[in-house]
């Protein structure tokens, strides 16, 4: 589900053949992106600041949350960061951030930073230069008020009462008790809506596109996509949604980022102008 404002900024590292990304949000959206450019340029500036001389910000894509196909592509001058070679680029910094109520957090994998700043294996020094740069780049995600795209509100899992196949092949879905709110947040016409135990007809299962169809709060969805499914039996199965909202990324008690550790997770090909990996489950519209 597309959100009503907000602006997505997609960074490319890479680094000897290797590629990788990190994903952040703002919560404005500008015409022109006249508001975002600035701040999406300090934070590469930080970005590449933390990383080894082998490794470099290549670009980063700047693109309405709204409208996807309406963007920019920003070319950063390749630059040196911190002056000494890097770690394995199979190993990242796992960073986690928080909420401003400390009840949701999200890990950003950091990954291209100088060899010596690890110590015991899987710490960060707190006496490295990168400890310093991080610190710096998390400062930089606060003050400006970066985000990330997490569930906000949502129900579930609720009973699901009865399921019946319409005559374009959409599955009509009816609930227990109320599931999405009508109209949907944000103005947005669909959602997704993740289906589970369903008997007979199991190939309801799993993350759909769906829209609803009676009044606020509904009971009642419909499938965007056609669906072939066998008999449904009655009783089993249930339905759960969640809201996508922008969560503000708050400032640490100690005012100093989570470093957790540093583990093993691969990187990628370079990624030059295409979209690199995702572990994102995608729904089927």
């Amino acid at each position: 589900m597309l959100i009503a404002a907000g602006t997505k900024v997609t960074y490319a590292m890479q680094g000897n053949g290797y590629g990788w990304s990190i994903t952040l949000f703002l919560n404005s959206e500008s015409p022109n992106f006249a508001s975002e450019l600035p701040k999406a340029k300090t934070l590469a500036d930080k970005i590449n600041d933390c990383l080894g001389t082998e490794a470099f910000v290549d670009f980063y894509r700047v693109q309405s949350a709204s409208t996807k196909r309406k963007g920019a592509l920003i070319d950063y001058p390749a630059a040196a960061g911190i002056k000494s070679t890097c770690g394995s680029f199979q190993q990242a910094a796992f960073v986690r951030c928080y909420n401003q109520t400390f009840t949701q957090s999200k890990l950003i994998f950091f990954r291209g930073f100088p060899a010596n700043s690890v110590t015991e294996g899987t710490q960060i020094s707190s006496a490295s230069a990168f400890s310093v740069k991080i610190t710096a780049f998390y400062n930089q995600l606060v003050a400006d008020g970066w985000c990330w795209l997490g569930k906000s509100g949502g129900s579930g899992p609720i009973p699901i009462v009865s399921i019946t196949p319409l005559a374009t092949g959409q599955l009509d879905i009816v609930c227990a008790n109320p599931i999405l709110p009508n109209p949907l947040p944000f103005g947005a016409v669909n959602t997704q809506v993740a289906i589970s135990g369903v008997k007979g007809a199991d190939t309801a299962n799993g993350t759909w596109v769906v829209t609803p169809n009676s009044g606020a709060p509904t009971t009642r969805f419909t499938t965007v996509r056609q669906i072939l499914i066998n008999p449904y039996t009655v009783g089993t199965g249930h339905a759960s949604w969640n809201n996508e909202a922008l969560i503000p990324i708050a400032a640490q008690p100690l005012g100093t980022p989570t470093v957790e550790r540093v583990a093993e997770r691969k990187a990628g090909r370079p990624l030059y102008r295409s979209r690199g990996r995702s572990s994102r489950k995608r729904a089927s519209w």
